[in-house]
């Protein structure tokens, strides 16, 4: 993630949802999964 984003998403995201983020992207998790957490949080942005 850029770094310029990081303060747009620190202002968005709760202490709950970073740790189900953190939990939802642990490591060999699919493409599909990826794409859509991706799409999620460029929804949130807007």
């Amino acid at each position: 993630m850029p770094f310029d984003h990081r303060d747009q998403m620190a202002a968005i995201l709760t202490d709950g949802k970073v740790a189900e983020l953190k939990h939802l992207t642990q490591p060999g998790m699919g493409d599909n999964k990826m794409r859509a957490l991706v799409s999620d949080l460029g929804h949130l942005e807007s």
